[in-house]
């Protein structure tokens, strides 16, 4: 298995200050000349495998693994697919915050407004006291990314709104925004804007094509944001139901191999000025009797049935 190792600071090879006082402590001989060894690879962003690491460092293959493991369960790295990340070390104005194990009553002691404005916008976005795992969690954040105060709470309410109030899942999110850089409320802000755009995009498209009573699937958001790049309302419509006519189903993949090929495509766009498909503009009469239309090829003789 390949992993590309991605530099999580800047300048030379060197051994974050955190590591020595805090995480060395954690880790068994085996652990460290990995965890050594990575740090070496971050400067030039090294491709490698477990096997060279391996030999490299005199530790068999599953210790290796089992030291990368270790080393994300306690936050130096990320692992994500076929990529490690070096996360970002707790800076030196941490103070306590580094500590191992931290309780609801510690944030009594804290010295540091920026995470203790987290912990209250966190009360606020989620509705509830916190608990000791939730603390935890936002000081794993808080140090793991680097991320700005304002950027972290910014993340928290934008999930939380969007009913996502899961630690695990703004932890992930937060390790995202780093790796895209999005370090500041302007980025952030563009970010969102750009993400809701996008899902207004798709739930429109999702409506076009008669899906209702369910959300998309991945790989069917996937090719709709492939598509709109592209593609107009009314090409992407013809091509959807060009593939209903010829499967006898819905078929995203076989709709993106229609709008793939260049045939079919000059095709579709020949009988979208014909037809004069819906779009944007047209009024809801149209859009009906799109939708009619589309719910008669897909049920077929049970056409009307459901509508009962």
């Amino acid at each position: 298995m390949i992993f590309t190792v991605k530099e999580g600071f800047s300048g030379n090879i060197i051994i974050p200050e955190s590591f020595i006082r805090n995480d060395m402590r954690l880790l068994n001989g085996e652990e460290i000349r990995v965890c050594l060894y990575i740090f070496m690879l971050c400067q030039n962003k090294t491709e490698t495998d477990m096997d060279v690491i391996a030999s490299k460092t005199a530790v068999d293959t599953a210790g290796v693994f089992d030291a990368v493991n270790k080393l994300e369960e306690i936050g130096i790295i990320k692992v994500s697919k076929n990529k490690i990340t070096l996360l970002p070390a707790a800076g030196p104005d941490c103070g306590n915050l580094c500590a191992v194990g931290f309780s609801v009553d510690d944030l009594n002691t804290v010295d540091d407004e920026a995470f203790k404005s987290i912990c209250a916008s966190a009360e606020q976005a989620y509705g509830k006291a916190l608990n000791e795992g939730m603390v935890n969690s936002l000081l794993s954040i808080y140090n793991w990314t680097g991320l700005p105060a304002e950027v972290i709470n910014l993340l928290m309410f934008y999930l939380a709104q969007k009913g996502k109030k899961s630690m695990n899942y703004l932890e992930k999110t937060a390790v995202d925004w780093k790796e895209r850089e999005i370090d500041t409320v302007e980025k952030a802000n563009e970010y969102i804007r750009t993400s809701e755009l996008r899902d207004e995009k798709c739930e429109h498209i999702k409506i076009l094509l008669g899906i209702y009573g369910r959300n998309l699937v991945k790989k069917e958001r996937e090719f709709i944001l492939k598509w709109i790049e592209k593609f107009t309302d009314e090409e992407i419509l013809a091509a959807y139901e060009t593939a209903v006519e010829k499967t006898g189903k819905i078929s995203f993949s076989y709709t993106d191999r229609i709008l793939n090929d260049d045939g079919e495509v000059n095709e579709i766009k020949t009988k979208v000025k014909k037809t004069k498909f819906v779009n944007f503009q047209q009024d809801k009469s149209d859009f009906d009797d799109i939708r009619e239309k589309s719910l008669k090829q897909l049920l077929g003789k049970n056409y009307g049935k459901s509508e009962k």
